[in-house]
Parts: structure tokens; C-alpha cells; sequence
């Protein structure tokens, strides 16, 4: 559908509509939450139209179905209640951006490596940073495969080399 660009990840979330106590019965109808993770040149839009076409390629003739993006309600520090897509845009550094070398130098020189590498799977508030003007590098400890899971954890070894890597980029 995008080639390589992006990799669609499907949590199916709970049936909502005409539901009894037994649960046996199939909803009227289902809501599912589809996490899309895109490049940052890879329009909202046309994942939406894509999925939509899919979706309607793939229905039975008794079913339909839309995707939309969700909606959130949000309140500003000042106050201003907003609606805003539930949208969080890939974004990337050029190779060559000054802060960027900046920072894979630092780290290098405290650490011998650059952990920085090229690109993440996933996303975090840096895609926000990085929307409000802020250039941003996501570094830390741990392993993100076990990341918000009950098997997440770090090694002393590896809290105490991102103490010095957070040190060198601070100074």
C-alpha cells in the first residue's frame, strides 16, 4: 500500500452498540483503533483513503465501514478547549543537522558509540518537540521491544551510561 514507508500495527478494541448480557451475541456494531506509524512525508489523508479502500474492498455485502481519525478534546494551559486529530506525525532529522552531530559527537565521546542510530519504530513526545519548532533526539536506556510491559527493566550498568550520556548533552 506505502511500500516500506509505514508499518500498520491493529489493536481491536471493544464491541460497542446493541449488546445484551450474553456473550454469545455479536454487537451491532464493533469499533477497532488502527495505530498507523508513517514517515513524516506520508500524508494523514491519503492513510485514511487507503484504509478506506481497503476496507471497502474487504467487507461482506451486509457489513460497512469507515475509518476517521479520532477526534480528542483537549484544554490548553490557558484554558481553550480545542478538538484536534488523535495524530502524532513521524518526523527525522536531516543527517547533516548541526544539533544532531552535535549530540551523536557528545555521546560518542562519553560512551565510544553512537546510540543514537537512524530510526525508531515508535513514537514519543519528540514528534511534539520536533511540530513546535524544537529540534529533538530520543536517547535513554532500556530495551523498547519490553517497553510499558511488566517485563520492562534496566541493568545498573546501562542506568549509569545514560546518567553520562544525558550529562554530556546537557553541558
Amino acid at each position: 500500500m506505502f511500500g516500506s514507508a509505514i508499518h500498520i500495527t491493529i489493536w481491536v478494541g471493544f464491541s460497542t452498540g446493541n449488546r445484551s448480557n450474553i456473550d454469545n451475541i455479536t454487537p451491532a456494531t464493533v469499533a477497532q483503533t488502527i495505530d498507523v506509524r508513517a514517515d513524516p512525508d506520508v500524508d494523514s489523508d491519503l492513510i485514511v483513503s487507503a484504509l478506506n479502500d481497503l476496507l471497502q474492498k474487504n467487507l461482506g455485502q451486509e457489513c460497512s465501514g469507515q475509518v476517521d481519525l479520532i477526534k480528542l478534546q483537549v484544554k490548553t494551559y490557558a484554558g481553550v478547549e480545542l478538538e484536534v486529530d488523535d495524530l502524532v506525525p513521524g518526523y527525522v532529522l536531516p543527517p547533516d543537522d548541526p544539533w544532531l552531530n552535535e549530540c551523536r559527537a557528545r555521546l560518542g565521546q562519553v560512551l565510544g558509540q553512537d546510540p543514537l542510530g537512524e530510526v525508531a519504530p515508535f513514537t514519543c513526545d519528540a514528534s511534539r518537540l520536533y511540530q513546535a519548532g524544537i529540534p529533538t533526539v530520543m536517547f535513554g536506556p532500556g530495551d523498547i521491544s519490553v517497553a510499558h510491559t511488566t517485563s520492562e527493566k534496566i541493568s545498573i550498568e546501562q542506568f549509569l551510561e545514560s546518567v553520562v550520556g544525558y550529562m554530556a548533552l546537557a553541558l
